[in-house]
């Protein structure tokens, strides 16, 4: 079976367009040292976890343990990039099952508006003004006026939550069980879409400038992805995939063509020329989607690549500098947060608030008891155990 599908990468490199950008195959011999190990739906022998979902690690862990000790050949982190509506949350599940990695869907709107006590902000739209409202895709993409700006404030959500999340899901589940990661986008790529939306003319040059700082003073601090697969489509299948699945924010006027082509153009002249030095990067043609086939295939031409290239920190950093990272990283609200803290924009119109305005939104939000009380501690939620107020 291995050598029916060693045989037919050939034909399929021909009908799935599968491009390494890196040149990987320009020397004559090459010896693999940092390769993942395919397991095709099997259990790879990772040690045994440490329970970070249920407590944090703290120095007397780190005192007794080396994160170092954890690697394996398949404690990498694989990011799944591409444009609205390939694929590439069920394109990074398979991936996962092929690898035996965890897989983690890309951010969504729910995880910025949903708190911890699954209170949607936004069912107290009906209650505010529009000004004081989310602001969500569906209001970007049926927006009437975008170039008023207002688009950046939920790019920077956007950005905050991807962030944290590569730290808090990927990255620290990576460093506390050995076993690597497979998740849809990246802090990095968030951009890709600042871009288009600046392009669009939806993004003022104040408020792009501020993001950009944002992005610039909190990404340095992130370990770099060690592969990203680019999915490519053309743009008008990506449309009518996205279109397909219902999301009324897709179905708006200003989710258009020339928008997704502004993203895909970003993705290609950009983005991916610009990660090449610290990672492999594939583009994989999925105009038609891939059968299992493909997909063995796909895992194979994955499990060859030469990591070499990785980002240093991966195999330079110290014992203590792992152990830190661990620590601030099961805090969402501590260290990890601090990291995309910038002084606020008080010159922007599109972000800031009227004082008015955050009185009301503190009235009909902040003091709601999912937004008091820690998650499990609101009583009026109809938890069992009281917790001091946090405002």
């Amino acid at each position: 079976m291995r050598m029916a599908l060693s045989a037919s990468r050939a034909a399929f490199a021909s009908r799935a367009a599968i491009k390494t950008l890196l040149g990987r195959h320009g020397a004559a011999v090459q010896i693999q040292v940092a390769g993942l190990k395919a397991t095709y739906g099997e259990k790879y022998p990772y040690p045994e976890p440490f329970p970070y979902e249920k407590r944090r690690y703290t120095f007397f862990d780190e005192l007794r343990e080396d994160t170092r000790k954890r690697f394996n050949e398949n404690s990498k982190v694989i990011v799944v990039e591409g444009n609205a509506g390939v694929g590439k949350n069920d394109f990074a599940r398979r991936i996962a099952h092929n690898f035996d990695l965890k897989f983690i869907p890309g951010v969504t709107e729910d995880d910025i508006f949903v708190t911890q006590n699954k209170f949607d902000l936004r069912s107290t739209d009906s209650c505010l003004p529009e000004e004081a409202q989310c602001y969500t895709n569906a209001k970007l993409f049926h927006d009437s006026n975008p170039q008023r700006g207002t688009a950046v404030k939920l790019q920077y959500q956007y950005y905050c939550a991807r962030f944290i999340q590569y730290f808090n899901k990927a990255l620290l589940h990576l460093l506390s069980t050995g076993q690597g990661v497979v998740i849809v986008r990246s802090p990095w790529s968030d951009s890709v879409f600042a871009d288009a939306q600046r392009q669009m003319g939806w993004l003022t040059k104040p408020g792009y400038q501020w993001y950009r700082d944002v992005v610039q003073h909190s990404i340095c601090y992130v370990l770099k992805p060690h592969i990203t697969l680019y999915l490519d489509a053309p743009v008008e299948v990506c449309m009518e995939r996205a279109k397909a699945k219902g999301n009324e924010a897709e179905k708006g006027p200003n989710f258009t063509a020339d928008y997704m082509r502004r993203i895909e153009s970003n993705y290609k002249e950009r983005y991916l020329p610009s990660i090449r030095n610290r990672q492999q990067v594939l583009e994989i043609d999925w105009t038609n989607i891939g059968d299992d086939l493909d997909m063995d295939v796909i895992t194979d031409e994955i499990a060859d690549l030469n990591l070499d290239n990785c980002d240093p920190q991966w195999t330079e950093s110290s014992r203590n500098a792992f152990g830190q990272m661990r620590m601030d990283y099961t805090d969402p609200n501590g260290e990890t947060a601090m990291h995309v803290s910038v002084p606020l924009p008080y010159h922007l119109d599109e972000i800031m608030e009227t004082e008015d305005i955050r009185r009301l939104k503190t009235r009909v939000q902040q003091e709601h008891p999912a937004m008091q009380y820690r998650p499990g501690f609101a009583k009026e939620l109809g938890d069992s155990v009281p917790r001091f107020n946090l405002f």
